[in-house]
């Protein structure tokens, strides 16, 4: 439905994206974490993705085949994260006991986090010296995240 939409309107794609984004990916994660629960396995999944992540992305850049195969970030950032919680999520809640769903929603955190908060950063055309080192920078992506936005507001509302 989205690509007849985009045949007729193809400026209407950036307007449908940005309320996704502000308002969607919030809800979303709101609703995963209200429903599975925020435990220590989600939060011990969503810090070891992220780490993860991180040590890949420093490994990719410091080994030269490595480099070769994935010699920019955009190629490096689709090959670790994914696109987890358009498709991994609804089938990991589909076919997985309700155990485990907090392992994928936690992996889902991780990943979307890192994402908003390096994303735009590492896939700039020139990366300044500078701006990597910004703490204020940094907390400010971060808190702007949508995934922390539903991280939130979940919180808000279980406690």
């Amino acid at each position: 439905m989205g690509f007849f939409i985009g045949k007729v309107k193809p400026l209407a794609s950036e307007k449908i994206a940005i309320s996704l984004i502000k308002f969607g990916i919030p809800v979303s994660v709101m609703g995963l974490l209200l429903r599975a629960g925020i435990n220590f396995d989600l939060i011990k999944s969503a810090i070891l993705a992220f780490v993860t992540i991180i040590f890949f992305i420093i490994c990719i850049n410091f080994v030269p085949a490595l480099k070769n195969i994935f010699p920019n970030y955009s190629l490096q950032l689709a090959g670790l994260i994914g696109n987890t919680s358009f498709l991994g999520i609804p089938i990991a809640i589909a076919l997985l006991p309700k155990e485990t769903i907090n392992f994928t929603i936690g992996f889902d955190l991780g990943t979307t986090i890192f994402s908003w908060t390096f994303g735009p950063y590492l896939l700039q055309k020139t990366i300044p010296n500078d701006s990597f080192l910004n703490f204020r920078k940094l907390i400010s992506s971060i808190f702007n995240s949508p995934a922390s936005r539903g991280i939130i507001g979940a919180l808000i509302i279980y406690l």
